[in-house]
């Protein structure tokens, strides 16, 4: 793994029995340039702390900053050393390249905004959850039938913080992690302005580890609505099953 997932202060929202209408809190504007330029330092820094970098990992590290020529000149005159001399922790622990870095990473930060915008209002969401529940300390296990039945009976139950847009991102997910054949996959519907859109951004950000997993991160608590289930039959068909049931986050 390139970089750990990062843990980011949640935004404060009141909750709400009711959706909020479009954009009353999701809106970039509510993140001020001081705070955009701290995500996008706390990306770098991760980059920068990784102890297990070494000089052949050039295309790894480096490669994909798209660093311009420019950047690179100004770094090998910082440390009195032709361009091709740098070493990776020189390249990146210049002040020039995080100034770089953090102008592009702010740019990348917009566009999954208008990205996350685009999805509409309400957001059609889907997560796999794994139905088997056992705990070798309480020597107790529920059966995924029982645990679904438990799941649709309890509407108190938190159905999780990380979702994804794209049902095929959830099944992928519980094709890797699990056997599909023992989860579901959910389907809510949720206002824009329950995204918790800092940590979004940072999980989507093409320089943190995570963005191929396609998530958006709901803030805890919030008010969501469970639409329907998907459950693989003997045929390998997801078949849909109609909740409409309120839930939280």
């Amino acid at each position: 793994m390139l970089l750990t997932k990062l843990l980011l202060t949640k935004l404060l929202l009141k909750n709400s029995n009711k959706l909020q209408n479009l954009y009353e809190v999701f809106s970039f504007d509510f993140l001020n340039q001081n705070q955009l330029k701290n995500l996008a330092k706390q990306i770098i820094k991760n980059i920068n702390n990784n102890t297990f970098i070494e000089d052949g990992d050039y295309d790894i590290y480096i490669s994909p900053l798209n660093i311009p020529n420019s950047v690179f000149d100004m770094i090998a005159i910082d440390n009195n050393k032709d361009v091709d001399d740098l070493s990776i922790m020189e390249i990146l622990n210049s002040p020039y390249t995080e100034k770089y870095l953090i102008k592009y990473i702010i740019n990348e930060f917009k566009e999954i905004f208008n990205y996350l915008k685009s999805l509409g209002n309400p957001l059609t969401l889907y997560r796999f959850i794994d139905l088997n529940y056992s705990s070798e300390e309480r020597n107790k296990f529920i059966d995924k039938n029982d645990m679904l039945n438990h799941i649709l009976l309890n509407q108190n139950i938190h159905l999780g913080r990380s979702w994804t847009p794209n049902f095929d991102s959830a099944e992928e997910f519980g094709q890797n992690n699990y056997d599909v054949h023992d989860g579901i996959i959910l389907q809510i519907e949720c206002s824009p302005n329950v995204i918790n859109l800092q940590q979004t951004l940072i999980l989507r950000n093409s320089f943190t580890y995570y963005n191929y997993e396609n998530e958006i991160e709901l803030i805890k608590n919030s008010p969501i609505l469970l639409k329907r289930i998907y459950k693989l039959d003997d045929k390998g068909i997801w078949r849909p099953r109609n909740i409409n049931k309120n839930y939280k986050v």
